[in-house]
């Protein structure tokens, strides 16, 4: 029967191929190769109909599966060869390899039986065995003196929660008269019936076997029936089907498209429809995450606008300032107050206190940002009474810091890379997203990631309007501008005190903005310098009259004082601590597991032999999240290359934004350790440096050969960025329990299961 299916498998093969010959009109050239592909068809009919009707052990439905392949993939062909486009003719050839890849590759568990000599499908009798499990508890239904020939085992159960059921399955064959434990196993998702049977790969028969399961705490499984040698459907999945003919259809328009292929100055509307569509999409997708995490879903959306409670951020700042103080308004423990050192986490250990608050002179205060206070959640609560919800408060600031991005993003290909080609622009955009970190402010919204989105969102609208200002480019000075994103970077600071660094990275801007108004004479230099400063030194006091009157001092914002994983008070850098950071931020290398997402990384800590914080163990390195990044090995060509005048100070300025202020943050991260999130701060800055030396590169190379050969390894590293960014970001959603509710799991547990085909 092995050989039944190898000459099933060889046959579709042949049939494939003389379709693909077909649809480029050179099937006549080789014309022994139709009959054989028509005789094949007719064969796979004979089969079929043989199986249905009883006379052979090959399973019916097999047959019947490659008959209806080959008569689409060969009659399909002939309707191409007349009718079809480029386009349609890449859609045919996309679905005959899918068709391919389905009834050889991913539907292999199909053909199990046909390993099996004279398989007898047989329910077994569980009457008089456990079939229960309930909180926690172990159950094991066994068979002793089973002596039967075992194909595939069918086991239909059911669990409260509606989650995943694991099944561990023990047994001894030909090759061993003892159990061999936990040789088999069987991941059941109630509701897919394919999930249900898996294959037994033993020697001979089973001598006794013998099923473990236990239900986790607060469920209960209950086994209904087992079955031997129930034959596995065919299963073809709309899921791989989408995912195959999108990377086909995307490299078709990324990088053979003739509309894609224009320079962006040629066709600015296509270009800016086509990001402003994918910048729909990804706020989209912000959504749907952040109504996945919620175990409602869509339902009672109001209810979270009408909290009586919050958080440090939501809360805590809120009704501080709302009674006039800085402070927060819980009284502090007296047994606080009398430790010896209240920042030692282990001398604190019994006494209750709100957690990651600061506490100094008595009071405890918060060292998270308050813009995002100012701008939304204080008006929110005057008005409302009620406290603005956590999640939400970030799905808008970060649904606005997408949109932001995509205006600075968008304003600066057109300011400096107008004769680059669309696709290359678009895939930047795409890869410049997906590496930033947004997307793990969903899962887990917490004030943690508030105060991060608002940092997000000031800094990348404080960018934008800087482009919008004409200090560097061909714009004219626009001083409104201006002090829009001084006061926007202002607020970023606010939100996030790290972010400070690109407000010194503004001072550059400033700098170019006075040469170019000195130059020209186009504005008063007292009227610029005052919208260009006059922010920073307003948000600027405010700031320092928070920390003063908190802490005493106008530079203290705090954080050394946090009630938190670790002592910062008595806290000392060292250099192992920094270049832990660096090496999972950059370099941590992806490995490959056979469980989906396939793709992992480990957090790697080179033995500190001292104490380093360690919030998530997931780290890959933005070199291989963003293999576009090996761009800065180009610098130094890069520079030689342009043809600006004034690449002298530009490139100081990009060099201050995109890798001195992203590396310091990294080096800076050492006292808090290391946590995924931060990578919102630096990760699109690295990246958008990366890409104006690879454009530079491109727009300066005269061989058209060698641009579309660097149109593809740009296509190949957004595939690469893709696979290894939605690993690392699946993984996260998943270890941090931010789909957890029954409904959502069982949907996640079936689209792992369309790429864990094997299961």
């Amino acid at each position: 029967m092995i050989f039944l299916f190898i000459l099933n498998v060889a046959l579709f093969i042949i049939i494939t191929y003389a379709s693909y010959l077909n649809t480029k009109g050179t099937l006549d050239t080789r014309k022994g190769l139709l009959p054989v592909a028509v005789i094949s068809v007719v064969y796979y009919l004979l089969i079929g109909i043989l199986g249905i009707s009883g006379f052979t052990s090959f399973e019916a439905l097999n047959g019947i599966a490659f008959f209806f392949g080959a008569i689409f993939v060969l009659g399909a062909s002939f309707i191409e060869k007349r009718y079809g486009t480029r386009l349609s003719r890449l859609a045919f050839k996309t679905f005959a390899v899918y068709l391919v890849l389905e009834l050889v590759i991913f539907n292999f568990n199909a053909y199990q039986l046909l390993s099996v000599h004279s398989p007898v499908a047989e329910e077994l009798d569980i009457s008089n065995k456990p079939t229960q499990s309930s909180n926690g508890t172990e159950t094991e239904i066994e068979f002793t003196d089973f002596n039967k020939e075992v194909g595939t085992v069918n086991i239909i159960a059911h669990s409260q929660s509606k989650k995943k059921m694991v099944f561990d399955i023990d047994y001894s064959d030909a090759t061993s008269k003892s159990y061999r434990t936990g040789v088999a196993r069987a991941e059941i998702i109630e509701g897919c019936k394919k999930s249900y049977t898996i294959p037994i790969n033993a020697s001979g028969e089973l001598g006794k076997i013998k099923f473990r399961f236990r239900a986790d705490a607060n469920d209960t499984i209950t086994v209904e029936s087992i079955s031997i040698n129930t034959p596995i459907a065919f299963k073809f999945s709309l899921v791989r089907l989408i995912v195959i003919f999108l990377i086909v259809l995307l490299k078709y328009a990324l990088c053979d498209s003739k509309s894609l292929s224009q320079p962006l100055e040629e066709n600015e509307k296509l270009c800016t429809n086509c990001v402003g569509t994918l910048t729909a999409i990804f706020i989209l997708i912000a959504l749907m995450l952040i109504l996945a995490q919620r175990s409602g879903g869509l339902k009672n959306i109001r209810r979270d606008f009408l909290a009586t409670s919050g958080n440090q951020i939501t809360q805590d700042i809120v009704d501080a300032f709302e009674h006039g103080q800085t402070s927060m308004l819980s009284d502090v423990d007296p047994r606080i107050m009398a430790l010896e050192n209240p920042y030692d986490r282990v001398e604190r250990e019994s006494i209750p206190y709100p957690w990651d608050h600061l506490y100094y002179n008595g009071k405890y205060y918060s060292y998270y940002g308050i813009a995002p206070v100012l701008v939304l959640l204080l008006p929110y609560h005057f008005l409302t009474k009620h406290y603005f919800p956590c999640q939400w408060a970030i799905f808008i600031f970060m649904a606005v810091g997408i949109y932001f991005f995509y205006k600075l993003y968008m304003e600066y290909m057109k300011e400096f890379f107008g004769k680059t080609k669309i696709s290359l622009v678009i895939m930047g955009y795409v890869l410049t997203q997906f590496v930033s970190g947004l997307w793990f402010m969903f899962p887990t919204p917490n004030f943690y990631e508030l105060a991060q989105s608002s940092g997000y969102m000031f800094c990348t609208g404080g960018f934008y309007f800087l482009a919008l200002s004409g200090v560097i480019g061909k714009r004219k000075i626009d001083l409104r501008y201006m002090a829009v994103s001084s006061a926007l970077l202002s607020l970023g600071v606010l939100s996030r005190p790290t972010l400070a660094l690109y407000c010194i990275c503004a001072l550059l801007f400033i700098f170019a903005g006075a040469l170019k108004i000195r130059k020209t004479g186009e504005k008063k230099m007292l009227h610029f310098l005052g919208a260009a400063l006059l922010p920073f030194g307003v948000f600027g006091a405010i700031q320092m009259w928070y920390n003063f009157v908190r802490f005493g001092s106008p530079f203290e914002f705090g954080i050394k004082y946090s009630l938190t994983v670790n002592d910062f008070v008595n806290a000392q850098m060292h250099p192992h601590q920094v270049g832990i950071g660096f090496y999972n931020f950059l370099i941590a290398f992806p490995s490959f597991r056979a469980t989906f997402p396939f793709f992992y990384g480990d957090v790697q800590t080179f033995n500190p032999n001292g104490y380093y914080f360690v919030a998530v163990y997931s780290a890959i390195g933005l070199l291989w999240m963003a293999p576009i990044l090996f761009s800065y090995i180009y610098g130094k060509k890069a520079y030689l290359l342009s043809q600006n005048e004034h690449k002298k100070l530009y490139s100081v300025m990009l060099i201050a934004v995109c890798v001195l202020s992203p590396f310091i943050m990294i080096a800076s991260i050492w006292e808090s350790g290391y946590g995924i999130r931060y990578k919102l701060d630096f990760a699109w800055q690295l990246l958008l440096g990366a890409l104006t030396i690879a454009f530079i590169i491109y727009n300066n190379c005269n061989n058209e050969g060698v641009k579309k050969l660097l149109t593809k390894i740009f296509y190949i590293s957004l595939i690469i960025s893709f696979i290894f960014n939605f690993a690392l970001i699946y993984s996260y959603a998943t270890a941090q329990g931010a789909f957890n509710h029954a409904a959502l799991d069982k949907w996640l547990c079936l689209f792992e299961r369309a790429f864990e085909y094997w299961k």
